[in-house]
């Protein structure tokens, strides 16, 4: 079972695969790149191997706007798919302890919409 099969078997969320840009904000900023999102969560691939429970500010880039949410690093794994001379990348499954007001419909339309294009291919 590859890194990203183990943290997506604890999934109780219907997941999108997609690529955002996002900014983790902790004891240091991180930019991360996330894999997949659901309305519980996602997956991010980052620099940083993070310890798990740790909570941490998320600033997700949704095309058009940016969403905030508090979350806690449900685990972390090295990405053995993403290797690199300048070190080595982690993938980390977020889980959202808090969203704005109106975020999570914000997350929810730009899923229904993203899941529209990927199916026409557009």
């Amino acid at each position: 079972m590859n890194d990203r099969a183990k943290i997506g078997s604890v999934r109780r969320a219907a997941r999108l695969e997609t690529r955002l840009s996002a900014v983790l904000l902790g004891r240091d900023r991180l930019e991360v790149e996330v894999l997949d999102l659901s309305l519980r969560g996602c997956l991010a691939r980052c620099r940083a191997c993070l310890d798990r429970g740790l909570v941490m500010d998320l600033t997700l880039a949704i095309p058009g706007q940016a969403v905030a949410a508090k979350v806690r690093v449900a685990g972390t794994s090295r990405d053995g798919e993403a290797g690199d001379v300048a070190g080595p990348f982690f993938l980390t499954g977020l889980e959202f302890l808090t969203l704005p007001p109106g975020g999570e419909q914000v997350l929810q339309q730009f899923m229904e919409q993203e899941r529209k294009r990927q199916r026409t291919g557009a």
